[in-house]
């Protein structure tokens, strides 16, 4: 079997090869395989494996009047912060309570934060803190949906991250169960222990 040259340009082109191929083999996604892009998709295209959403099971569309019952009562939004992370004034959320019509973006919003409601209280015992944590980009996640993010994407990273950290608490539970609570008197405070076996 004859060796491939190892030359500087063999090298590259080998390289340029398997990016061709990468970025061929995410066209049509953009990259995004995400669970909106599988339902805009539906039927279309060919389809290698049915994509049922749970989403699609036993959900009705909720008014934008009940998103906004649902965001303010688990998410515990006021009507302030409500209206800064839709992106309008108090007025026009007290006018959509009060059955006004809402323009087609803001009930996608509204809809976005109703689903993102629906996952944080499947799933965080006390959304009030959690929703003051910071994302993987800096941001809480009233921050990152005011800017433009996505409210539904945005607390599934929470609650991902919460369930994260909860599983490594329990599991460091489990490792410090096993050692001897060994009471230290204020006598002793800061005298190094000789005796740290466990």
């Amino acid at each position: 079997m004859t060796a491939l040259p190892s030359t500087p340009t063999a090298r590259w082109f080998s390289g340029a090869v398997f990016a061709a191929a990468t970025v061929a083999l995410q066209v049509g996604t953009g990259g995004l395989a995400t669970s909106e892009y599988y339902r805009a998709k539906g039927d279309k295209g060919y389809a290698f494996a049915r994509y049922d959403s749970p989403e699609k099971q036993n959900v009705t569309e909720r008014t934008p009047t009940e998103d906004i019952a649902r965001v303010r009562e688990v998410l515990k939004l006021t009507v302030t912060e409500l209206a800064t992370v839709v992106g309008v004034s108090r007025q026009a959320v007290y006018d959509w309570l009060s059955g006004k019509p809402v323009a087609a973006d803001n009930a996608d919003k509204l809809s976005s934060l109703g689903r993102a409601a629906d996952a944080v209280a499947a799933e965080v015992p006390n959304p009030v803190f959690a929703l003051r944590r910071k994302l993987a980009g800096g941001k809480t996640f009233i921050e990152f949906v005011k800017d433009g993010g996505d409210a539904e994407h945005a607390a599934l990273t929470l609650v991902s991250m919460l369930r994260r950290e909860s599983e490594q608490r329990d599991r460091l539970q489990a490792r410090l169960a096993a050692r001897k609570d060994r009471k230290v008197g204020s006598a002793v405070m800061g005298v190094p222990m000789h005796n740290e076996e466990s």
